[in-house]
């Protein structure tokens, strides 16, 4: 494999890895919530900007998630289209090279 394709290898892993930011956001968002009722049970309904701004910060990590996802299906739908880009060039830089020598004459 040249090293052409290898950085495309990372960007496909990097995309992959990507596609589970949703489950770290779902997971921040449920921590986050846990942490804004555990507020509310102690400071109790009179204090109601405490509970808004715990869930003002629960979306924030809902919407981090989210746009990691998007980032990495773009990235893994791209790296995955110029690593067959540059698997086909290769192979027909290579049937190329065997066509000449195979093409040459004998002397």
């Amino acid at each position: 494999m040249k090293p052409k394709r290898t950085k495309y290898i990372v960007g496909i892993v990097i995309g992959n890895l990507l596609l589970f930011s949703p489950l770290i956001g779902l997971f921040g968002t449920a921590l986050g919530m846990q942490r804004a009722f555990d507020r509310l049970d102690s400071t109790g309904i009179q204090d109601p900007k405490a509970l808004s701004g715990s869930i003002g910060s629960v979306l924030i990590v809902s919407a981090a998630g989210l746009i990691g996802f998007v980032c990495g299906v773009v990235l893994l739908t791209v790296s995955i289209i110029f690593f067959i880009r540059a698997g086909r060039m290769q192979q027909a830089a290579a049937s190329a090279t065997f066509n000449e020598a195979g093409n040459a004459s004998p002397s």
